[in-house]
């Protein structure tokens, strides 16, 4: 979705000179549908001019970055959070950690990097001798526009009966406090949604007598389906231990829906009232917060500008793309 967006963003200003590199390898003999011409790597070590664009050093591949440095190409990057140097290596992955580490070892050979979020660029100014160097791109919302109040859809029977965790099958994502607090929760008659996906497994660790009644695991939803979970629950739960910026956050806010996060340093950039944070390791805490978001309606947040970020990334994009020429 932000690679979508950023996507968009560049042909709005480059059509004419964007260039898609892809793995042949993976892509087989069909390219995929883009309104821009594709390239392979090989053709890509061929490149001098321009400026090389990774959308994650992550999940892409680093060989076209790593070419580019030795060809002294111009480069840019997109940086979500900088989470695998603090998550176990076996939470994130072992590869996927070394090759976060190669990057960030030459990361001062980028000549724009793109963060999500003011914490993120504050995670990254450690690594960059230049932090204008660094452009801030707050996500928007797949949701922007829409009320709580008009949302109908599968879950607007239940409205303001339930509370959705928003969460995944992952430790980072913290789950498990729902469990934790079902118990206070359900005493008070409000049944427990829990967003993500979470594995039969997970749920079988965590409720070793499987999950009490009035508590449900749903499967990941389409953008419909969420909207309606977010829409017409009592409170939206973000519980996660870490984060670069908060989707559902950003989306259940918006949206004008209360909304309880963990006290970590993406969410305080996100929520104005501190009322609505509590420490992701205590159950009391996140109970306490519930109590003073219920008293209130939608949750104060803090409004980006997104169309000052888009126009400073551009013009930044594009001194960048005449000093490459």
């Amino acid at each position: 979705m932000y690679a979508s967006r950023l996507l968009s963003l560049l042909e709005r200003r480059f059509r004419s000179s964007l260039v898609a590199v892809i793995d042949r390898g993976l892509a087989g003999d069909v390219d995929p549908v883009l309104p821009f011409p594709a390239i392979g790597f090989d053709e890509s070590e061929k490149m001098r001019d321009g400026i090389y664009f990774t959308p994650s050093f992550t999940t892409h591949h680093l060989h076209p970055l790593f070419n580019a440095w030795r060809r002294g190409t111009r480069t840019a990057a997109v940086v979500h959070d900088l989470i695998p140097l603090r998550r176990p290596a076996h939470e994130v992955g072992v590869r996927n950690l070394t090759r976060f580490k190669r990057v960030l070892e030459r990361f001062d050979m980028f000549d724009l990097v793109v963060a999500n979020s003011n914490y993120t660029k504050s995670d990254l100014a450690v690594f960059s001798a230049d932090p204008d160097a660094i452009a801030v791109l707050h996500p928007r919302s797949r949701f922007a526009g829409l009320n709580s109040h008009a949302v109908g859809g599968p879950f607007l029977s239940h409205r303001d009966k339930y509370i959705f965790f928003a969460t995944a099958d992952d430790g980072r994502k913290n789950f498990a406090i729902s469990a934790d607090t079902a118990g206070y929760f359900i005493s008070n008659n409000i049944n427990i949604y829990v967003g993500g996906g979470i594995s039969p497994a997970s749920i079988d660790y965590f409720f070793v007598n499987g999950p009490q009644p009035g508590i449900e695991f749903l499967p990941f939803l389409s953008d419909d389906d969420l909207a309606s979970a977010y829409a017409n629950s009592l409170a939206v739960v973000v519980p996660s231990f870490d984060e670069g910026f908060s989707m559902p956050v950003l989306e259940a806010c918006e949206m004008g829906c209360r909304v309880i996060a963990s006290d970590i340093p993406a969410h305080r950039e996100q929520i104005v009232d501190t009322r609505r944070l509590f420490d992701p390791l205590s159950p009391e805490s996140l109970i306490a917060a519930f109590e003073a978001a219920r008293r209130d309606d939608a949750t104060p947040f803090r409004q980006f500008d997104h169309g000052s970020e888009e126009d400073m990334l551009l013009a930044q994009l594009s001194i960048l793309l005449k000093e490459s020429c």
